[in-house]
């Protein structure tokens, strides 16, 4: 079944249960990555909360840094929040390292508020936090 998908985003802990693995396997998040490209062939990016994501493509495993958070307030929900803002980066086109990116700054929004609906950014606020970061 993982051979048939394009795109993968499991965090460190969905990471190695994708890959059939027990507690205590031993292998590091770009080893899990690398492991998941080559079972997939998609692009895998592993999230690491607050050690950004790792990305595995044909290229290799590259570290996106994380785009800082206010402050950590809440957790609940920046997994899927970072899943949906890269699905639209991919869907607007843009590349993945680029996807990725805007993706994190998604998810460093959503854990600095609390309660998982009031967290989900909206456009105009993703776009605040990125000029901000400029």
């Amino acid at each position: 079944m993982l051979a048939l998908i394009d795109v993968l985003t499991p965090n460190q802990t969905e990471a190695p249960v994708l890959l059939g693995l027990d507690d205590g396997h031993g292998l590091g998040d770009e080893e899990l990555a690398r492991a998941l490209y080559e079972r997939t062939g998609g692009t895998v990016v592993i999230t690491r909360g607050g050690e950004g994501a790792l990305v595995a493509q044909d290229s290799g495993v590259t570290m996106v840094p994380p785009h800082p958070a206010r402050t950590v307030v809440d957790t609940t929900g920046a997994g899927d929040s970072f899943t949906a803002a890269f699905a639209v980066a991919l869907a607007e086109g843009r590349p993945v390292d680029r996807a990725v990116e805007f993706a994190a700054v998604a998810g460093a929004h959503t854990v600095s508020i609390a309660g998982v609906i009031p967290a989900l950014p909206t456009r105009a606020q993703l776009n605040a936090l990125i000029g901000s970061a400029s």
